[in-house]
């Protein structure tokens, strides 16, 4: 793409114009670019958390998950499942990639199977190993792992 065009002969004054216009330009579209990248970034962090989990399939029939009713999550190889209440579902999604999709106000990863829900959470029992065990208020104990100590402190002290 031409920006300007320095005809023989030339002297330095329309050289030094040309090389300005062209540095002007080049700086232009560098903002342009940072802008882009910069809007790109406060659009993902407004990102809309899920209010329901992907859909789960009980026989011929698809039912939705609330995230808010659920207590806890939990890994099960490449699938999760959902306990608590008359029934588990369970869903064709690893642990790491559902984290990823739930709001980290709202849910937290205590271990490497676990995430929780932040509101079903009664109480915690320190142990001397720097881990936790949580108590739901439907009577639920989970353990946390050490890797996720920091986590679960910020979380008690909020």
């Amino acid at each position: 793409m031409a920006m300007d065009y320095v005809l023989k002969p030339f002297d330095d004054d329309r050289l030094r114009a040309a090389i300005a216009r062209a540095h002007q330009r080049i700086s232009g579209d560098r903002r342009a670019f940072l802008l882009q990248q910069l809007r790109a970034l406060v659009e993902a962090k407004q990102q809309k958390w899920p209010d329901r989990l992907v859909v789960v399939r009980e026989g011929d029939r698809l039912e939705f998950v609330q995230v808010d009713a659920v207590d806890w999550i939990e890994s099960a190889n490449n699938y999760v499942v959902l306990p608590g209440g008359p029934k588990q579902h369970i869903l064709a999604e690893t642990l790491t990639n559902l984290d990823k999709t739930l709001n980290p106000d709202k849910s937290l990863r205590i271990h490497r199977c676990p995430i929780v829900n932040v509101s079903r959470i009664a109480g915690a029992r320190p142990f001397l190993s720097g881990t936790y065990q949580l108590e739901l208020h439907n009577g639920t104990r989970l353990g946390t792992g050490r890797q996720y100590h920091d986590a679960v402190r910020r979380l008690i002290r909020k």
